[in-house]
């Protein structure tokens, strides 16, 4: 095997080994900090997404990642490729695609409590957003069926396809959200003699809330943007040389290194969840001190 192949196999596999475990750790982390944290936050919509998101970008990194490394172990010991090539393809844009999805979702509740507040607090709940998911989910797993074994279009055409599809209203949703955001920073610089308002202190939250989302929004294109660039150059082709099968590789452990940067998104731009989450670490790491050792039958 040439050693510049060589090395790169070991890198892969070190990076999703690393990301398997501290995509777990902070996934289970924003979850378990959201159920256990006080009922105001438990009430707010949009922290309910975040636990949404960060729900199926679990399951995006116990699924993507170990399979990653499966495949890489095997060319490493110059096997023959045992796992279903489509059967992974399958889980990985199917899970991507749920994680876009609530992303998606997730931006659509906070375009709405900046432009329809009224709305938003009135009208707005979690059974009305998780039905909205449960209406976009589907969309993906419709578009891996037909391209399974590119039975109507091809893989590498549905992959686009999903993608612009789905970052046009993403890109929509976050410019207005920037377009809000910039407005109000300068209606809050006008009134900096006055900033223990109340009103001041709700923009200053909600700002928050819209930058987070915005961030989040921004770490989607910029790891999932070299697959696309990959699919388009290679449309009518099949990833037959050694070259582009490793370009796949990296480029499937960029796009899946986006479930454990939201969650850092998450916990660097709320003050609220990143609390909690410490409060939870402390609770986990003084429940696992306190385990009784097993000292075997006596």
């Amino acid at each position: 095997m040439d050693l510049r192949v060589y090395i790169q196999l070991v890198l892969l596999c070190a990076l999703n080994v690393v990301f398997t475990f501290t995509g777990i750790f902070f996934n289970v982390l924003v979850i378990v900090s959201f159920w256990r944290s006080s009922a105001y936050l438990r009430s707010k919509l949009y922290y309910f997404m975040i636990m949404v998101l960060s729900f199926f970008d679990f399951l995006l990194v116990i699924t993507n990642h170990p399979f990653l490394v499966i495949r890489l172990v095997l060319w490493l010991k110059e096997m023959n490729d045992v796992v279903n090539v489509q059967i992974y393809e399958n889980f990985s844009r199917s899970f991507v695609g749920f994680s876009v999805m609530t992303l998606l979702v997730m931006s659509i509740e906070r375009y709405l409590g900046a432009y329809y507040p009224f709305f938003h607090r009135t009208s707005l709940t979690r059974r009305r957003l998780l039905t909205l998911l449960a209406v976009l989910v589907p969309a993906p797993t419709i578009l891996l069926i037909i391209s399974a074994n590119d039975l109507v279009i091809s893989s590498a055409a549905v992959g686009i396809l999903f993608f612009f599809t789905t970052v046009s209203p993403l890109v929509f949703f976050n410019y207005k959200l920037f377009i809000i955001s910039r407005k109000a920073r300068r209606d809050m610089a006008r009134r900096h003699d006055n900033t223990s308002s109340p009103e001041i202190s709700t923009l200053h939250v909600n700002l928050k809330n819209i930058s987070t989302c915005l961030l989040s929004v921004a770490c989607l294109l910029l790891t999932y943007f070299p697959a696309i660039f990959f699919f388009a150059f290679n449309f009518a082709e099949k990833p037959t040389s050694e070259n582009t099968t490793m370009a796949r590789f990296w480029i499937s452990t960029a796009g899946n290194v986006n479930s454990t940067m939201n969650c850092l998104v998450f916990f660097w731009k709320n003050d609220v969840l990143r609390r909690e989450g410490k409060n939870t670490f402390k609770a986990m790491k003084s429940y696992i001190l306190n385990l009784p050792a097993n000292d075997g039958p006596v």
